[in-house]
């Protein structure tokens, strides 16, 4: 019965407190797929140019300066 406590506290109780991978903070295991969506140290996908950055620099993202970017970097690897 203790195996099964154990094991329930290691792998799958909500109430468990976990170490964000992303920007690790302590969250509770039940809250990790919401914290996730919040998560400023999460990469995310801009939706127009398909850049990617972390959450937390998303207000500062510039479609244009970033594929400028993409175009430099193309020139420098020919």
């Amino acid at each position: 019965k203790r195996k099964l406590i154990d094991a329930h506290i290691k792998h799958g109780c909500p109430n468990q407190k976990i170490e964000c991978e992303e920007c690790h903070q302590q969250i509770l295991r039940g809250n990790a797929k919401q914290h996730l969506e919040t998560c400023q140290e999460v990469i995310i996908e801009c939706q127009q140019c398909k850049s990617k950055f972390k959450r937390k620099d998303e207000a500062q993202h510039n479609c244009v300066q970033s594929l400028l970017k993409i175009i430099e970097d193309l020139k420098i690897d020919q």
